[in-house]
């Protein structure tokens, strides 16, 4: 095949993630438009390389005509149970806004869509970016293009060990397969490799992290207007674009990948909604697919999970305590751990405050939101956190602030705050759900969002979020 198996192999996936949000989503609950866009495309691409992943697994020879067949005639069964049903939407909320919000709207809607054209001709100028896409995750895919199956990536030892002719090893062997898997569907429809136009995921899933949180924002009823200028914002981050453009890291699929789950479970400790809860653990569990941090991340949500086991008149007990534990630590120097099957590690304080703060705050990286963070945790606290969406944002914030500060302060991980590489592609992980959370939590009128939290537990049959 030639491009029109690019198209398929490009569209298809989204087309599939859609239908299968169609799917598991009740007809009952609101839903919007912006956010099937965004989460179908993350879910059909996951669904898509799991599938064929099996596929190989099975032992049968990749073969995408027959591959896209079967794809196809599922997406065409999930659209068709579901046509019948009546849907509701959140348009209603766009009728109801103000010519000058209207204006305004379309404004920042044509600066976006500039944005994101530029992103695009950078990343069908570009050839493969060296470094990651070099290194890591491209050879494997051009392996199996040629070989029309997924042979193994060894150790180098094994490999010399080994005489089968279709084995291979890299450094990086023990990689996730998550991305090459992405860049061997995106080209298994051309009949010649082609390392720019596989790059081009790279843009869909920016795309997709834009229309996910859009739509999830508006879920919560943040106004049209406020919700385009949150994902523009976003959007326009520098490291972010960077990676965009410089396509070939695993980095920003892992952050619209956790950001996406973890918007999934704040939506579900307020709505109860049960799709949102299924694209929660899904999506958790996808994250290590595209590199091997998504475990801890994944891990930093159970805190938030557990938020409804604990009583509202406790939970900002649970905080200061929580704090007040970070704190202690802080104080006490260091400590040194033996853990079964991973060993002896000293935790000992290094001071890279110069290096974080000018990543942060100084270096043009990510425009002023660390500026704006303070504010909205005092927002918060001004609140006294009257809603769920605020104690699970603000825990989501903290957690993950924690775990960053052990890890580039108390740990041997400290140089890569030095240098200014691992400390930038860290903080990228989180993201895209740290504006969610900060917009989530700076929202002007805390009742138009439904029950307090201590109503919160007799809300949970009420899971019409309008």
């Amino acid at each position: 095949m030639s491009y029109l198996g690019f198209i398929i192999a490009t569209i298809l996936p989204w087309a599939l993630g859609i239908a299968c949000l169609r799917a598991i989503w009740p007809s009952k609950q609101k839903y919007s438009l912006a956010m099937f866009i965004g989460y179908g495309y993350l879910f059909g691409i996951v669904t898509t390389i799991l599938f064929i992943w099996l596929w190989d697994a099975v032992g049968l020879k990749q073969h995408f005509l027959l591959q896209s067949m079967i794809l196809i005639t599922v997406t065409a069964c999930l659209y068709w149970l579901r046509s019948k049903n009546s849907w509701q939407t959140t348009t209603h909320h766009w009728r109801n806004q103000a010519v000058w919000e209207k204006i305004l709207w379309l404004l920042f809607f044509v600066l976006l869509a500039a944005r994101l054209f530029t992103i695009l001709q950078e990343i069908l100028q570009r050839p493969l970016y060296p470094w990651d896409a070099w290194w890591h995750y491209a050879p494997p895919a051009k392996i199996w293009r040629y070989w029309q199956e997924f042979t193994p990536i060894v150790h180098p030892d094994d490999w010399l060990n080994s005489s089968a002719l279709k084995t291979y090893t890299l450094d990086s062997w023990s990689k996730p397969l998550g991305i090459p898997l992405i860049n061997y569907w995106t080209i298994s429809g051309i009949s010649q490799w082609n390392d720019v136009l596989m790059n081009l995921p790279w843009f869909l899933c920016v795309l997709a992290l834009g229309f996910g949180m859009y739509g999830q924002l508006r879920l919560v009823h943040v106004a049209p207007l406020h919700s385009i200028i949150a994902v523009y914002l976003l959007l326009s981050m520098p490291t972010l674009d960077t990676h965009a453009v410089l396509a070939g890291y695993a980095d920003i699929w892992l952050a619209t990948c956790y950001s996406f789950s973890a918007m999934s479970l704040m939506l579900w400790l307020k709505y109860r909604n049960p799709s949102q809860l299924t694209l929660f653990i899904i999506l958790a569990a996808a994250a290590p697919v595209f590199k091997i941090p998504g475990i801890h991340w994944s891990l930093t949500l159970l805190p938030v999970l557990i938020l409804p086991l604990i009583s509202s008149r406790h939970r900002l007990y649970a905080i200061i305590i929580c704090i007040a534990a970070s704190l202690a630590f802080f104080l006490s120097g260091g400590i040194s751990l033996n853990l079964p099957y991973v060993g002896k590690h000293s935790l000992t304080y290094h001071d890279v405050w110069t290096s974080v703060a000018n990543n942060l705050l100084v270096y043009d990286n990510w425009h002023l939101y660390w500026y704006l963070l303070p504010a909205a945790l005092f927002i918060g606290f001004k609140k006294e956190f009257q809603n769920i969406l605020d104690i699970a944002g603000f825990v989501l914030i903290f957690i993950n602030l924690l775990f960053l500060y052990i890890v580039f302060f108390w740990t041997e991980k400290y140089i890569w705050a030095l240098d200014n590489t691992t400390i930038n592609r860290a903080t990228l992980h989180l993201m895209p759900i740290f504006f969610f959370a900060t917009i989530v939590l700076m929202r002007k009128n805390n009742r138009l969002n439904g029950n307090t939290v201590n109503n919160f537990n007799s809300s949970r049959t009420n899971t019409n979020p309008a």
